[in-house]
């Protein structure tokens, strides 16, 4: 791993005052939980999705740099059709194409953002499935407050309520674009191998999961 590379990584997560020599994989984890308070993007904002990326890359490189067992390297491989050196915790498809080594993080971010711009806005299914009057809709807009997310806004109005909020945000998710369809696009991923990676992706969610099921006594 590259002194430049730490050193970027440092000055994402604690700042340009700290010194290497006082990190520890507790310090990395602990600085990374205070960030991510303060900028995952459901709470500071989907404009927050850029910087948010960037902290997590820098905690997963300085977890490598403690010589993690979580973490062992930033960039993982397959060989013989087994993915090694991931980090045990369930991983979205972007992320899992970046610790295979398949994809650059300036790509993760690239990806991301044109999934975002493709995204049907939450507002629109909500007047297209009834849920909301078009003047119900414009309402919200004219009460949003600066920095407001729209679904706060539109609880704080009672024009919806939490679970209506909830399927509205789930069918967002299942009808915006995949992810891999920007990696085939852009000829960063084959479809052959997007599949590939996609079968290899859920073994590792899986095995994950059942690792970290609470043992039943």
């Amino acid at each position: 791993m590259h002194d430049v590379e730490l050193q970027h990584a440092w000055k994402t997560l604690f700042g340009p005052s700290i010194h290497p020599a006082v990190l520890n994989e507790t310090a990395v984890r602990r600085a990374y939980r205070r960030r991510v308070l303060e900028i995952h993007p459901d709470v500071a904002g989907a404009g927050a999705t850029p910087q948010f990326l960037r902290v997590t890359k820098a905690y997963e490189v300085l977890l490598g740099a403690c010589g993690s067992s979580i973490l062992q390297s930033r960039r993982a491989s397959i060989q013989d059709g087994n993915v090694r050196a991931l980090p045990a915790r369930p991983l979205a498809l972007a992320q899992f194409l970046y610790h295979l080594g398949w994809i650059s993080w300036e790509s993760v971010q690239h990806a991301l953002r044109w999934q975002a711009k493709h995204r049907i806005r939450i507002g629109e299914l909500a007047v297209q499935s009834g849920a909301l009057t078009r003047q119900q809709l414009l309402r919200i807009v004219e009460h949003q407050r600066s920095k407001e997310r729209w679904g706060r806004c539109a609880l704080r109005l009672g024009l919806v309520d939490a679970s209506t909020l909830s399927r509205l945000v789930e069918r967002q998710t299942r009808l915006q674009p995949p992810v891999g369809q920007y990696f085939v696009q852009h000829g960063l991923v084959s479809s052959e191998r997007l599949a590939h990676a996609l079968a290899l992706q859920r073994q590792h969610n899986e095995l994950i999961r059942e690792n970290t099921k609470p043992t039943e006594r």
